[in-house]
């Protein structure tokens, strides 16, 4: 796998299951969601690991899809510092 890609994956894993070194945002979606509800996606969120080739194709752990309660959540992570220093 491509060195670069290795980079951006450990970037996001590292954000997504620490939720530190970026931001995290919330759509109005799941604001509106009782509490209970948000804390359980921010849960599953971190804790997401089920990536593949169909919902991650270039090995970036970017994307991910998750089941709550018959609700289909979508997720997508963002790095919005300049990729060319982190792959330097």
């Amino acid at each position: 796998m491509d060195t670069n890609i290795n980079k951006i994956r450990a970037l996001n894993d590292n954000f997504r299951q620490k939720f530190t070194g970026g931001r995290v945002l919330i759509t109005r979606g799941v604001a509106e969601l009782p509490i209970d509800k948000q804390l359980e996606i921010i849960e599953k969120v971190r804790n997401f690991n089920d990536f593949n080739k169909n919902n991650d194709p270039n090995g970036s752990t970017t994307l991910g899809l998750l089941t709550l309660t018959a609700q289909l959540i979508f997720g997508k992570l963002t790095i919005t510092m300049l990729i060319t220093n982190i792959l330097a």
